[in-house]
């Protein structure tokens, strides 16, 4: 066998909706692609397994649910496969939910109020999808069609295992990769069916909790950040192996720069108080954050990270402009560590990249804008360690006044960051990766069905 066929092949299956599971697969992918010769590294993007109405409607659904109804996100991140099952097959759903869904109908199949989408150019997940919640907002359906709900609902399931499939059987690779826990989940149903098991398979968690589906995922491997999740998926008696391997981070996080040498490289005084606000990538709440820090103290100096995924609205650009000497606003991302590393503070979205990064730094963190669910992990998380607080947006200005004038305090917490930060997360994952699957290359595979 020649030496191009015998490259190491890894799939890693990441979730575009947010920037932290696609952060974490590409510093997988950069360690792999370091560590081992010639390695060969591909992507499959969960919403890639949709089409792009059916991703749109979901991901719209999702967004409105997490910012108008925290606590029905909350009821729903929460809820196990078992509670799936119960509701499928009762035939409702949780109220705020069923309102969203409802919504995502009109909105993104009104041509469904009368009949089914089907037919040319329409896709067999938007039928199957559109039946689905019509069967939920149906009361006259709701006693005679329970079954058919779930069914409805296993017939979507099994169209996306069969297309992530088909994309890992195309691909042929000697590990599989998931950063996100539903490709994880799908990845799981896969292998419980027989097939890829022959094939070495790795969770990583992104987040400083854990949810049932990783518990119950199946995979191989469950690589996490914090001893604190290896305790937690033991007491849930997961199948699978863990290993704590820390957050996977850019390689830029491993010698991030001094403070005062990211300062000057963003064209900041070295002498006054600043701010990181970051908001993920959808910006949330950071336009509002800015605003504020600039009214409250002239000589705070501000770093903004505007996102990607839907730009900040045209206020941050204007208050970047006007005030060019204390706001640096970077729409993303390269930069990261310099960004994290110039500030006293971060401030903003406790994602758990965001809050590895400011880990890796030696940075306190306030969280702000929390989207419960898996961001109510991280924040319990950064409360437990003493690196950060949650504080309410109104109550933002006066905590980081509090900090700021407290250099005692700032230094505890910026020891404890420091203590819980791991920055060679990715290369630890990457070894594993390699120990378990490089020495078998090119040898696993499946046949097809």
């Amino acid at each position: 066998m020649g030496a191009e066929s015998e490259a190491m092949k890894t799939v890693i299956l990441t979730s575009g909706l947010g920037y932290g599971h696609t952060r974490a697969g590409e510093a997988i992918a950069t360690s792999l692609r370091g560590r081992v010769g010639a390695a060969e590294v591909a992507t499959i993007d969960f919403w890639s397994l949709m089409s792009p109405k059916v991703s749109a409607a979901v991901k719209e659904a999702y967004l409105e649910l997490v910012s108008t109804a925290p606590g029905a996100y909350e009821e729903l991140y929460q809820l196990t496969e078992k509670d799936w099952q119960e509701h499928f097959r009762a035939g409702h759903l949780p109220p705020a939910i069923d309102r969203v869904a409802a919504r995502a109908v009109e909105t993104r199949f009104p041509e469904a109020r009368g009949r089914l989408p089907m037919g040319r150019g329409v896709s067999l997940d938007e039928t199957l999808l559109v039946a689905m919640l019509r069967r939920f907002q149906s009361p006259s359906r709701r006693v005679t069609g329970r079954l058919l709900g779930w069914g409805l609902a296993l017939g979507i399931r099994s169209l996306l295992m069969a297309r992530l499939l088909n994309k890992l059987q195309a691909l042929a690779p000697d590990a599989v990769v998931a950063t996100q826990m539903l490709p994880a989940t799908l990845l799981s149903y896969i292998r419980d069916n027989g097939e890829l098991i022959e094939t070495p398979s790795f969770g990583v968690l992104t987040d400083y909790g854990v949810h049932d589906f990783w518990a119950r995922s199946g995979l191989d491997f469950l690589c996490v950040a914090h001893q604190d999740l290896a305790v937690e998926l033991e007491r849930k008696n997961t199948s699978s192996q863990v290993v704590v391997t820390g957050m996977p981070l850019i390689p830029e996080f491993g010698q991030p720069p001094a403070p005062a040498e990211a300062r000057l490289a963003l064209g900041l005084a070295t002498d006054q108080p600043t701010i990181l606000v970051t908001g993920g990538a959808y910006a949330i709440g950071v336009e509002e954050t800015l605003k504020g820090l600039l009214a409250a103290d002239p000589s705070w100096q501000i770093v903004a990270t505007t996102g990607g995924r839907r730009r900040a609205g045209g206020g941050v650009g204007e208050l970047s402009v006007a005030q060019r000497d204390r706001v640096r606003r970077i729409d993303w991302q390269g930069e990261m560590a310099s960004l994290v590393s110039a500030a006293d503070v971060v401030a903003g979205k406790p994602g758990g990249l965001t809050m590895s990064e400011a880990m890796a730094c030696g940075r306190p963190f306030v969280a702000t804008c929390s989207l419960a669910g898996q961001e109510g992990y991280n924040v319990r998380f950064l409360e437990r360690h003493g690196f950060g607080l949650q504080v309410a947006p109104e109550s933002l200005i006066e905590t980081l006044r509090e900090l700021l004038a407290d250099g005692e305090r700032l230094a505890r917490m910026s020891a404890a960051a420091r203590r819980q930060g791991v920055r060679d997360g990715a290369a630890r994952i990457a070894a594993l990766i390699e120990e378990r699957a490089g020495g078998s290359a090119g040898s696993a595979r499946w046949a097809l069905p």
